[in-house]
């Protein structure tokens, strides 16, 4: 197989940092590993290069004789993804959900069969994927997402996401992005990296600055209300309470 850390960084567009770098090298053993189910989970602050990384391995998969097949929990999330890659993206439900009868007006819905060979399975915002039962399933979004990747021919599954950004509703954390729980719970052959290099310009976004402080309180155990930053941002301001409604219909 072709030596991928290369052919990354020749998409990249820029100099890949250490970090980077290392998480080529990790993607590298992930998909020329043939232990079966195996899953790679890339977690990684806001301005790591996560978006950068993903679009550059989705070019890079046809020359390893690999194609893609992108996904994310919610359609505005998949559109993003859809983007930032130049490829189409679906949401998770749409692509492994099939109506039980498809001219049936009851709304019942079965795991579909996954027809796809030779495929990685990208799903963005990880993050708010649910280990609990649903409405479509008496198993789990999770579940359901795992067994419809692996029943395809050499298929892998690529998980996406940020262990600071909120978890699936009624959840403490990500069960998606925890890598003892993908191997203990659900069999898999775990590959992970997390990026903490925040490469996006910091100084020019209020927004990522004060993101990337309150994902450093979360590291490090610090429980204090964050400190919200303002002075020298264009894309922050502090107003008072009077000052909300018209605020929101100025951003608006």
């Amino acid at each position: 197989m072709s030596n991928i850390p290369l052919l990354l960084e020749q998409q990249f567009g820029k100099i890949p940092t250490a970090q980077q770098g290392e998480a080529f090298r990790v993607l590298e053993r992930f998909l020329k590993s043939d232990e079966g189910d195996e899953c790679f989970v890339l977690k990684g602050y806001a301005g790591t290069g996560k978006t950068t990384l993903i679009s550059s391995l989705v070019k890079v998969l046809p020359k390893i004789n690999l194609r893609s097949v992108l996904l994310a929990p919610t359609g505005r999330a998949a559109k993003v993804i859809s983007n930032y890659s130049g490829k189409k993206a679906f949401t998770i439900h749409k692509k492994i959900y099939r109506k039980k009868e498809a001219a049936s007006p009851d709304m019942n819905f079965v795991l579909g069969d996954n027809l796809a060979e030779n495929t990685l399975f990208i799903v963005d915002e990880a993050s708010m994927i649910s280990d609990q039962g649903s409405d479509f399933s008496r198993q789990s979004l999770l579940q359901d997402l795992i067994s419809y990747v692996y029943n395809g021919k050499n298929c892998m599954l690529m998980l996406v996401g940020d262990t600071a950004q909120l978890p699936p509703v009624g959840s403490a954390e990500s069960p998606a992005l925890h890598a003892a729980i993908l191997k203990d719970h659900f069999g898999l052959d775990i590959y992970t990296y997390e990026l903490t290099d925040v490469v996006r310009q910091e100084k020019a976004s209020g927004i990522l600055f004060n993101a990337t402080r309150i994902r450093e309180q979360i590291r490090t155990g610090n429980t204090s209300f964050p400190q919200i930053g303002v002075k020298g941002f264009a894309d922050v301001y502090r107003m008072t309470g009077e000052k909300l409604v018209e605020g929101l219909n100025y951003a608006y």
